[in-house]
């Protein structure tokens, strides 16, 4: 245990089978450990016990991809991404123009021949970095950068859409229950506590 900062593992020879025995908040069967729980790990208020998937808001931004795309027959170049419309000189048409290059297809393709994959990049983006190419007075200067995606674009953080919904952004975008906390809004990892039916009978008289 001192040797192993609290955890061991102890396996059968004979049926290789294996036992783990922890000091800390351990799952005996899977070896999954937890940290000890604090006030802070019990509100989704706070990072340490806010879902991250959803940041304690247990809802999820996806993106409507019939209203954003709704004749999938047309190119991007064409105006297919509905809010953007038509291709104009833009940083975020130089930017899709480098995820065509880099996925193999070009701005003036049917949007259904571009692959899945690039497809889910034009929506949420990623972290990818990308040799844009922006033509600026005639000259072209050439970058590396990441895509933030089409729903940031839309300004599409739950944070951020109250202010943004008059400009139509809201119509393309839609609210899902979070599949990581299923709405709850906590980490899974705190949604593992239980509490004894006797606790909860003496906090509900104490209130």
């Amino acid at each position: 245990m001192r040797h192993g900062e609290g955890t061991i593992v102890v396996v059968d020879l004979d049926s290789n089978e294996q036992r783990f025995f922890s000091r800390h908040l351990m799952c005996p069967t899977t070896g999954i450990s937890y940290n000890e729980p604090a006030p802070h790990s019990f509100s989704f208020n706070s990072p340490q016990g806010a879902c991250p998937r959803c940041n304690g808001l247990g809802t999820v931004t996806e993106a409507h991809v019939e209203a954003l795309i709704p004749d999938p027959s047309i190119s991007i170049k064409k105006g297919g991404i509905k809010p953007l419309g038509a291709y104009k000189s833009t940083l975020i048409f130089w930017q899709l123009d480098a995820i065509a290059g880099k996925y193999g297809f070009s701005l003036e393709d049917p949007i259904e021949e571009i692959p899945e994959e690039a497809i889910n990049i034009i929506l949420y983006g990623s972290e990818e970095p990308f040799r844009v190419k922006s033509p600026v007075q005639g000259v072209n200067t050439t970058y590396q950068m990441s895509f933030a995606g089409i729903l940031d674009y839309l300004g599409g953080s739950e944070e951020e859409l109250p202010s943004r919904a008059k400009n139509g952004a809201e119509s393309y975008l839609r609210y899902t229950t979070c599949p990581e906390c299923n709405g709850a809004r906590l980490r899974k990892e705190v949604l593992f506590f239980k509490l004894p039916k006797r606790i909860l009978q003496s906090l509900v008289a104490w209130i």
